[in-house]
């Protein structure tokens, strides 16, 4: 069995240390003066890190994978195998156990500090942010589960951005920086917005928050409830980045579901998305007609990630921003 997992490594701090305000009367607001790199500063980024391309988006987003070498794992070639499902020819590849293990990775600590200075170097690191670094591992058991080998794939660098101690989450707020085990940058996405602090507004206090998210979770229970700013997608139209309650599920793990909602006092929350019905067994179906128990929300949390060009296919990071804007653009965070 395979698995790939992050594993938390050393931090090291380049900003203001992340925080959430615990109560406040008003917050900041910020205008948005810029939005992504510019094709200069995508070139002195390139430069910087040794790559050999890069791709920019319309928006400024900047990305890069190296697809022969970005989590690869040792294999030995063992020839054809047979067709697929659809009649093409395919490869079969057998893990390299020894390979595997003696994989080695840049420590935690020695990538957090290389990335940020070089990022440091062409004026591009982040005023107000702490970098984390960790390792993805690769790891193998047998068919009864037994642990056979645990080796990392890489370090990743990757910056979480605050506004005067607040979060400043989502996509338009991004800077990861994944390494192997030669130093050699495997991957990387760059996008960020530049702002200015323009007055402040009162803000409603935690407490109430933290009733929002709890009618919004619907009957999710109710894990953390803080401020934030979140940042959506560059190219989606943001002039104002304004104080938000952040919620998150009691759910443990990435599998939390997370939500904004307004924080200003007068402010409107989003219209509740509307009430589907459970799905009904259509007849014919097996076991008995009825309710099947289909889970409904009111509120979907999209994600999505992308690799830069794959496969040949220039327009992946145009149409995973793509993707971003639109669903922002229809009030999914």
């Amino acid at each position: 069995m395979l698995a790939l997992s992050g594993l938390l490594g050393a931090t090291a701090l380049t900003g203001a240390a992340a925080g959430t305000a615990s109560a406040a009367d008003e917050l900041p607001v910020y205008a948005v003066r810029s939005e992504g790199l510019s094709q200069e500063q995508a070139a002195a980024l390139q430069r910087a890190f040794g790559l050999t391309t890069v791709e920019r988006t319309p928006e400024g987003v900047v990305t890069f994978t190296d697809e022969d070498r970005h989590l690869r794992v040792p294999g030995i070639d063992r020839g054809a195998g047979r067709p697929d499902e659809s009649g093409q020819a395919t490869n079969q590849t057998q893990l390299d156990l020894t390979g595997i293990r003696g994989l080695r990775a840049v420590p935690p600590a020695d990538a957090a500090k290389r990335v940020g200075e070089t990022l440091r170097g062409v004026g591009l690191l982040p005023a107000e942010a702490v970098a984390s670094a960790s390792h993805t591992t690769l790891d193998i058991t047998d068919a009864n589960g037994n642990p056979v080998v645990s080796a990392p794939l890489d370090t990743t660098v990757a910056y979480a951005f605050t506004l005067g101690g607040v979060p400043l989450e989502g996509p338009g707020s991004k800077v990861r920086v994944s390494l192997d085990g030669t130093g050699a940058v495997t991957q990387l996405t760059y996008a960020a917005r530049t702002v200015t602090a323009d007055g402040a507004k009162p803000v409603l206090p935690l407490d109430d928050g933290r009733k929002k998210c709890a009618d919004a979770l619907a009957g999710t229970p109710l894990g953390s409830v803080g401020y934030a700013y979140p940042s959506g997608p560059l190219g989606a139209g943001t002039t104002r980045l304004e104080p938000f309650f952040r919620c998150q599920g009691a759910d443990s793990g990435e599998s939390a579901p997370v939500l904004y909602l307004p924080a200003v006092v007068g402010s409107t929350d989003p219209a509740p998305d509307p009430t589907v019905p459970p799905r009904q067994r259509a007849a014919g179906d097996a076991g008995v007609a009825g309710d099947v128990g289909a889970q409904w929300t009111t509120r979907v949390d999209v994600g999505s990630s992308g690799t830069g060009t794959c496969q040949s296919l220039s327009g992946v990071p145009a149409d995973v921003t793509g993707f971003n804007t639109r669903f922002t653009g229809a009030g999914v965070p």
